[in-house]
């Protein structure tokens, strides 16, 4: 598998997880459901960026975003 399919996985695969969890939080109705909705949509906005920094080959600007996604994932824990 070469990285073009990768990356055109992981879009599909993150695309089903943001379709998931919308779904699941359509209407948070208390202030740590309105937080992890948030985090959650700063991590798909993350993770779209740096595929998008793959498939146009800046690799070096898609990695910097590396840092910042795992700590949004972090503090969601």
């Amino acid at each position: 598998m070469n990285v073009t399919e990768e990356i055109d996985r992981a879009t599909v695969l993150c695309q089903e997880l943001e379709d998931i969890i919308v779904k699941r939080q359509q209407f948070p109705n208390g202030y740590r459901e309105q937080l992890l909705s948030a985090h959650w949509s700063l991590i798909f906005d993350y993770d779209k960026s740096i595929l998008c920094l793959l498939r146009a080959k800046y690799y070096g600007g898609a990695f910097a975003l590396q840092r910042p996604l795992v700590e949004a994932l972090v503090r969601d824990t």
